[in-house]
């Protein structure tokens, strides 16, 4: 640095220390031309940028405005004031780390969509407008457990925030876009093989009212994929059994590869298909659900694309032409779409007829 005495910007350190309880360094420097020594403070600068419009004018950081619009975004969501402050100070961490001193609003919309969902066993990532999730228990082949149905849950509901169709928007102010597709699929050899074997044992030893909320929290899982307004894609291979069969049957637009099995195989365990059934049921239609229920046995490709529970079959499963084919469609007319279908899938069931055997196995 600069001599303060004659200018020189050749200087040496000669010591160095920590001082104010380690958040400065003192350093003694001499300068190579006069000799002379002065001391200088070195102190981390983490201040808040100021933020670039579109428009290109600048304006100071606002906390309480970008809080606010966070609770806008998740007024109707169980998210509590802690978890939004949490993602508040992420995000002005990152911005004052960035080592800028003025940054462009759209790198804080950018930040507030990567402020996704923790979690272990899915994977999220966000492409644009287009959302991928992907099922990442691979060595237990997919099977749905307490923890990966609760984060499907999470995944499938921020998605569904920050979707087109939730926002009224294609972009945000700062131009990222909101989320339009989202495709699922799964990690390993199969897709998904149902629930898993400990939750089903563990079923047993509940109370009813437990395995009540239990069937709650999984059909939770199939309506918020079934109802999320963006366009749906799955790409499947190897088994997708009972709960696995479930997620393909809420989707909008399926490709499997050759020799997928597909089954309703709760009937093998003498037990009914009773939460995925409303969803499977309105995939394949009431005769074909109702045979394939009974015989609980596993169809092949030509018998899935026949009856509808597939779309089309494809060894590398490619999406890339339905995925091009639905961006270039109005965004606000898909996600209306679906909100018709919707309308029309409304419906009130009892059960209170129904009576089971209590004696023997279904």
């Amino acid at each position: 640095m600069l001599c303060p005495f004659c200018g020189e910007n050749e200087t040496k350190v000669n010591d160095s220390r920590l001082v104010a309880e380690g958040r400065q360094v003192r350093r003694r420097r001499e300068c190579l031309k006069c000799s002379e020594r002065f001391t200088t403070f070195e102190t981390a600068e983490l201040v808040l940028p100021r933020m670039i419009k579109s428009n290109g004018t600048r304006q100071p950081f606002d906390e309480e405005k970008l809080k606010n619009g966070l609770l806008r975004a998740i007024e109707k969501r169980p998210i509590d004031l802690d978890t939004i402050d949490a993602a508040l100070d992420r995000i002005k961490h990152s911005l004052m780390t960035s080592g800028e001193r003025e940054i462009d609003t759209r790198k804080v919309g950018e930040l507030v969509m990567k402020d996704k969902p923790n979690t272990s066993l899915i994977q999220l990532e966000i492409d644009g407008p287009v959302a991928r999730v992907t099922l990442a228990r691979p060595d237990k082949y997919n099977a749905l457990n307490v923890q990966m149905i609760s984060e499907l849950i999470e995944v499938f509901s921020w998605t569904a925030e920050n979707s087109v169709s939730s926002k009224g928007s294609i972009f945000t102010k700062d131009g990222t876009p909101y989320l339009r597709v989202l495709i699922l699929s799964g990690e390993g050899k199969h897709f998904c093989a149902g629930a898993d074997i400990n939750m089903m044992r563990d079923a047993g030893a509940n109370t009813p009212e437990e395995n009540r909320r239990d069937s709650e929290r999984l059909d939770s899982l199939f309506n918020t994929l079934w109802a999320h307004p963006c366009f749906t894609i799955g790409k499947i291979q190897g088994v997708a059994l009972g709960g696995g069969a479930g997620l393909i049957a809420c989707l909008d637009h399926v490709v499997c590869k050759p020799g997928v099995k597909i089954a309703l195989s709760e009937g093998k365990l003498g037990i009914l298909p009773a939460v995925i059934g409303p969803y499977v049921y309105r995939r394949m239609g009431s005769a074909n659900f109702r045979r394939h229920a009974m015989l609980a046995g596993r169809m092949d490709t030509d018998e899935a694309l026949r009856i509808g529970m597939v779309d089309s079959i494809d060894e590398s499963l490619d999406v890339s032409s339905i995925l091009s084919e639905i961006l270039t469609t109005g965004p606000c007319a898909v996600s209306a779409a679906k909100e018709l279908t919707l309308g029309f899938d409304r419906w009130a069931v009892s059960y209170t007829h129904l009576t089971l055997p209590t004696n023997r196995e279904v």
